[in-house]
């Protein structure tokens, strides 16, 4: 059986995202997430030349080829190690939501429902699902509800958002730049809490702040400077 002429399937992985994120990605605001990268790799400064000190792996999956073949993956291969894909690839967001049953009825072992869903950053969506009893994929969640779900346990068909990466690359966390803290999200109008009223922080400032807010305390905060994931992307869905 041969496969040419037909559509390879795009790689879908699922990816978490904060109420403020995916409001940010709703209204077109975000379109780059930084994500810490598990090992960190490492290198000795001084060892190669400008801009390929990464080269120096230390990854769990690569460390033979790493260690004992200076100077380690070519470049090209950073995204086959990439935990969320590579440019081209699709990511469905997973984020905090609820989930209702109502008109539900039942007939000669068949039921006939209207799921509703809604979402922490807002907004929500009707389901329509006709089928056995028995084999309802929505009936176990409909009779536990209770409160916003975690992301953790968002199942595909509840996601309501798919992202394409656009772009793929590493770098230390304070690299990023005042036009990539405003992709993030962030703005430079936000006013911080801690200063004056006619200060205010840069969108790089704040980012570090939000960043530190969600990574300090996981042994990854800003001022480590940890290496990171740097994700660009579009709204495929």
């Amino acid at each position: 059986m041969t496969t040419t002429g037909l559509a390879q399937e795009v790689k879908t992985r699922p990816i978490i995202f904060g109420a403020e994120s995916v409001r940010a990605i709703l209204e077109g605001r975000k379109t780059q997430t930084r994500r810490v990268m598990k090992p960190q790799p490492w290198y000795e400064p001084g060892s190669f030349p400008p801009g390929v000190e990464l080269l120096w792996w230390r990854w769990s999956a690569y460390a033979a080829s790493a260690s004992h073949d200076p100077p380690g993956v070519p470049s090209e291969q950073w995204f086959e190690h990439c935990p969320y894909g590579k440019p081209g690839e699709r990511l469905w967001v997973r984020e905090a939501w609820d989930f209702a049953m109502g008109g539900a009825y039942s007939f000669d072992g068949y039921r006939s429902a209207t799921y509703g869903l809604s979402y922490a950053a807002g907004g929500g969506r009707f389901l329509e699902y006709e089928g056995k009893s028995d084999d309802d994929p929505y009936f176990e969640l409909a009779d536990s509800r209770g409160g916003n779900r975690s992301p953790i346990f968002m199942p595909r068909w509840a996601s309501r958002i798919t992202l394409e990466l656009t772009e793929v690359r590493v770098e230390r966390l304070q690299e990023i730049t005042e036009a990539d803290a405003i992709a993030e999200g962030c703005t430079a109008t936000s006013l911080h809490p801690h200063v004056s009223a006619d200060e205010h922080e840069s969108a790089r400032e704040q980012y570090a702040r939000v960043w530190d807010e969600l990574n300090a305390k996981r042994g990854f905060g800003w001022n480590l400077n940890p290496w990171v994931w740097v994700l660009s992307f579009k709204r495929a869905l």
